[in-house]
């Protein structure tokens, strides 16, 4: 799990990878199905996570006067626990 909260995609594919190697037989079982299939979409969701705020900092880029915009960012990196990048965000406000 710690690859897939630090976005870490080749960790966490590879992690996968060998979760399916070493219970191959086992796949067909449904509680390993349902372990992968979580881990995935844990994956999944962060991944869209991180594009999200990637969009939004090129945004900010682009138009770096944009206060709404860090104030944005910062709600978003609350809502996902980056307390640190939301207050180095908010300081930023002018």
């Amino acid at each position: 799990m710690a690859y897939i909260k630090s976005g870490d995609k080749n960790g966490s594919v590879q992690a996968l990878q060998d979760l399916s190697a070493k219970y191959e037989q086992d796949l067909e079982q449904e509680a390993v199905k349902s372990i992968v299939q979580e881990v995935q979409k844990e994956f999944d969701q962060k991944a869209a996570e991180t594009s999200k705020l990637e969009e939004m900092k090129l945004k900010l880029e682009a138009d770096p006067a944009n206060n709404e915009l860090r104030v944005e960012i910062a709600q978003y990196a609350i809502d996902n626990g980056s307390y640190e990048q939301a207050i180095d965000t908010l300081l930023d406000v002018k």
